[in-house]
């Protein structure tokens, strides 16, 4: 089946997730998998925007935080689809335990590792009330969206056969967005794919944004409670874009 033409029905929204990875059962840990496999690329995305710490510090703390606080504490048994966004929850959560263990490190005669480690002082004042580790965490999730909206689009072409589609998209927006390069020139595409003209790379061009638009709202779809969200969310997504 295409995955652009999935119903909701065919996949597990985020928040489905959410309540099954808190079981004890195969299912739990199947989805406990998944969770994490959607969500620490968004952590780690944020982590990387904060030079104060070195790479393995903020190794340590992301995996402390999954180990204390989302298995030893089970800490997806108290997220609530009522009170807003998981991801906002998540970003609560991992700012909380931050502060914790570099408290605890900081505050401790002998700790392995503390050299590497923000005084307290240092961590109230970067992470404090900035909003700059928000923004990174935002921007890390519309990445991880991009990418997993990508690696969608990817496959429902080579599946209908239209390497056109995803090669104009892969060279006009994929890696310009993601890798930060430079966009192919429509004159070389043009060589590339032997098209007739510029306007047909660009119509193609423009079909590909209409088919990645489609799994993008299908994939914002897996992480709202209330349908009524979704015009919201995609107004943020619009927002992060720009």
């Amino acid at each position: 089946m295409s995955l652009l033409h999935q119903s909701p029905s065919d996949h597990a929204t985020r928040w489905s997730l959410v309540a099954r990875a808190v079981s004890p059962e195969d299912a739990g840990t199947r989805a406990m998998d998944e969770l994490l496999r959607i969500y620490l690329p968004v952590l780690q995305g944020m982590l990387a925007r904060w030079p104060q710490l070195d790479a393995s510090t903020k190794e340590d703390l992301l995996q402390s935080f999954v180990q204390k606080r989302i298995l030893e504490n089970q800490l997806l048994a108290k997220a609530d689809a009522t009170k807003g966004r998981f991801r906002s929850f998540l970003l609560k959560a991992f700012q909380n335990h931050i502060v914790d263990e570099i408290r605890k490190s900081t505050g401790a005669k002998y700790s392995p590792g503390a050299e590497n480690l923000l005084s307290y002082d240092e961590l109230a004042e970067s992470l404090g009330h900035s909003a700059e580790l928000e923004k990174a965490y935002h921007v890390a999730w519309v990445r991880n969206l991009v990418e997993e909206g990508s690696r969608r689009l990817h496959a429902d072409c080579m599946a209908k056969g239209r390497n056109d589609l995803w090669l104009v998209f892969q060279e006009r927006l994929q890696k310009p967005f993601l890798e930060g390069s430079a966009a192919m020139p429509y004159e070389e595409l043009v060589q590339r794919l032997e098209l007739s003209s510029p306007s047909q790379a660009s119509n193609l061009l423009i079909s590909s944004k209409r088919q990645l638009r489609k799994i993008l709202e299908a994939l914002i779809n897996e992480t709202v409670e209330d349908p009524s969200e979704m015009e919201a969310e995609w107004d943020f997504l619009k927002k992060c874009l720009k």
